[in-house]
């Protein structure tokens, strides 16, 4: 899957738990020069009742084994200015991988981020739904067993 792809399965899936719908690719910190995007945000204005202080954002952090755009050392700076940024203007960010939105884990942080009591409910029985379908996605978020083996001579 793309990116893309991973951005709009979270997407439908916590708009499925009963959370607002995100703002897809939202632009932020235009006040100083800057056209950074969030993949999915909720501005504070979108977010209403819900108990949630500041704006709220999440990163799907692809590319983690492929060398990425993130991996790279230009990458990975320009993204610790962004985030860095984000977090001075207010925004509460959360960085998930797409291994969390295929098992379910990444709906658990981002419904608690949230502090819907239902919501996370819903999450977390998803999660272990998710986990339950999915075993080869947990396997490859583990990391190698480094157990020392016998060398037998």
């Amino acid at each position: 899957m793309t990116a893309v792809d991973w951005e709009s399965t979270l997407a439908d899936r916590l708009v499925r738990l009963g959370l607002p719908e995100p703002t897809r690719q939202y632009r932020f910190a235009l006040e100083i020069g800057r056209r950074w995007a969030f993949d999915l945000a909720w501005p504070h204005e979108q977010l209403g009742f819900w108990p949630i202080n500041g704006y709220l954002a999440v990163e799907v952090e692809g590319g983690r084994w492929l060398d990425g755009r993130h991996t790279r050392p230009e990458g990975f700076a320009a993204d610790c200015l962004k985030y860095n940024y984000a977090t001075l203007l207010g925004w509460r960010l959360l960085r998930v991988v797409p291994d969390w939105i295929e098992d379910g884990s990444a709906l658990v942080l981002i419904a608690g981020a949230f502090g819907d009591e239902t919501a996370l409910a819903r999450a977390r029985l998803a999660a272990r739904m998710l986990g339950r379908s999915n075993l080869s996605a947990q396997s490859r978020t583990r990391r190698p067993d480094r157990r020392r083996v016998p060398v037998i001579a």
